[in-house]
């Protein structure tokens, strides 16, 4: 659609040209300034600690990465299978990663003819003021004003504004309540089950004041699992193109159409431009508690993989601004170093275990099987190991065809990680090698009569 891009919402104003190259400020949710660093010419921050497969230029091998967060993630973000994950499953604080959720409910309501990118939001007193807030990632917002939907949109993904989406959730719900309910209702359908929802932006109540949900507690905060935080990524990019358009940018004015233009600078250091570029990054999402610590939300792009990434707590991630892009970029190098797609079963060649089939009535009492089509992974390099799991037998009543469906079955790799949801594991199917007629009367009687003295 784009059509916020059309409205001229995008468009860099000449005030960007006298900006220094490296900008100060506040982090999500944290007070403390981003501290200017020195980039290298290969697009790797110079924080003075040396990170092993980014500043040295190595990739290290997917079998002996450990990535220093405490939790993270890669996956295939078009087929679900999981390149690489160290302990996905705990629930931790998500902070402004909140905000993939809560931009998909607004671009539904977009998307459902509820909300158009030039309908005016206007601003209370407690939001504008929420907005100045020097401790919260925010553009100012002001008390009686209006904007549009398209501008607080972009703030809220390129600036992570706090008060942007929470003007956002009351103009399409009326009230944070029934946002936070919509954006529950939004995980279920993904098959999210282990979130817990609170706030509509993932800031802390404590921060929140008169604008937390009853019945939550003070210190109370948005959690899920890297697993299912990887699954909102994969929806955001598979579904949502807008939110993609407007997360690639490096930086966006705010109100560029206003007479108060506002120049953004994206908090993804990983785009063109920035301390930690690597080449083909999209997205998506940062986000700064201090119980959640630093997290990253990525999507990236090269050659024919594309995949999603999630860093939760990344370790000294408050001090270092750039420790979370940095592991990103390590889990990024090492993914797409490591794996290269490979067909593990080729159509017309026999399913490692899964070798023949009954067949009921037929001249033969079993007929061999054979793949019904190819069957290709994300393969780290060296090992090429799967496992052949049966799923399903289906009935074979002679006579049957060459190419009859007979045995479902999956493959993962054996040293593998499975998938993101157990819907994204693919079903294969072994067909009959041969076709089988049905045997005659004689036959079928002689079978009976042989089966009662087994």
């Amino acid at each position: 659609m784009n059509s916020w891009k059309k409205k001229g919402i995008i468009g860099l104003s000449s005030l960007f040209l006298l900006l220094p190259n490296v900008a100060l400020a506040v982090d999500e949710g944290m007070g403390a300034p981003v501290v200017p660093t020195q980039v290298t010419n290969t697009g790797v921050a110079n924080t003075g600690v040396a990170t092993p497969g980014v500043e040295d230029g190595t990739a290290e091998s997917i079998q002996d990465l450990k990535i220093q967060a405490k939790a993270a993630i890669a996956a295939d973000s078009k087929t679900g299978q999981i390149l690489y994950a160290q302990n996905i499953d705990q629930v931790l604080p998500i902070a402004s990663m909140t905000k993939m959720i809560s931009c998909a409910v607004v671009l539904d309501a977009i998307q459902n003819g509820e909300l158009d990118w030039q309908d005016k939001v206007k601003i209370s007193a407690p939001l504008a003021k929420l907005s100045t807030e020097p401790d919260l990632s925010n553009v100012p917002l002001k008390a009686g004003a209006s904007y549009t939907v398209a501008d607080l949109f972009c703030a809220t993904i390129v600036q992570s504004a706090n008060a942007a989406i929470m003007a956002l959730a009351d103009r399409v719900a009326g009230s944070q309540e029934k946002f936070v309910e919509l954006m529950k209702s939004k995980l279920k359908d993904w098959g999210i089950t282990d979130a817990n929802i609170v706030t509509v932006s993932g800031l802390n109540n404590k921060y929140l004041k008169d604008f937390r949900l009853k019945g939550t507690k003070e210190n109370d905060e948005n959690a899920m699992s890297a697993r299912d935080m990887a699954v909102v990524a994969q929806h955001i990019v598979n579904e949502y193109k807008d939110y993609m358009d407007v997360a690639k940018e490096p930086s966006l004015t705010f109100g560029a159409d206003t007479e108060n233009p506002q120049m953004m600078e994206n908090w993804n250091e990983m785009l063109p431009g920035k301390s930690c570029y690597l080449e083909g990054v999209t997205g998506l999402k940062t986000g700064t508690t201090e119980k959640a610590g630093a997290c990253f939300a990525g999507s990236a792009t090269q050659k024919d993989l594309s995949i999603v990434t999630v860093v939760m707590n990344t370790e000294n991630g408050i001090e270092n601004k750039q420790a979370r892009f940095l592991e990103t970029k390590r889990l990024m190098t090492s993914v797409f170093s490591s794996y290269e797609k490979k067909t593990v079963i080729k159509k017309g060649e026999a399913v490692p275990t899964i070798h023949d089939a009954e067949v009921q009535y037929g001249k033969e009492t079993t007929v061999p099987l054979v793949a019904k089509k190819d069957v290709t992974l994300e393969v780290p390099k060296g090992q090429e190991a799967i496992t052949v799991k049966k799923d399903q037998n289906l009935e074979l009543i002679a006579p049957i065809e060459k190419g009859a469906d007979a045995v479902q079955y999956t493959v993962q790799l054996k040293k593998g990680w499975g998938y993101l949801q157990q819907k994204d594991q693919p079903i294969q199917m072994a067909v009959t090698k041969t076709a089988d007629e049905k045997a005659n009367f004689f036959t079928l009687l002689f079978r009976k009569v042989r089966s009662w003295f087994a």
